[in-house]
């Protein structure tokens, strides 16, 4: 995955996963922070996760963020 590819998947991805995020939290500022770590994570590990399987892989670090969010 290059530049542009990435933020072609930011512009594709980031309004539904913010509002996956909020429907989770319910606290604004922490969703923005949900949807930022998440595609930092795919841009970690961009070279590990199969392209048919991105959507997937940033809606599991998002829930995963929530409940780590929700725990503290």
């Amino acid at each position: 995955m290059n530049d542009a590819e990435f933020n072609q998947i930011v512009d594709d991805y980031s309004n539904a996963l913010y509002r996956f995020a909020l429907k989770n939290i319910k606290v604004p500022e922490d969703a923005q922070e949900i949807v930022q770590n998440s595609f930092e994570r795919l841009w970690i590990n961009r070279d590990k996760v199969e392209s048919g399987k991105i959507k997937a892989y940033l809606f599991k670090i998002a829930y995963n963020l929530s409940i780590a969010l929700n725990i503290n």
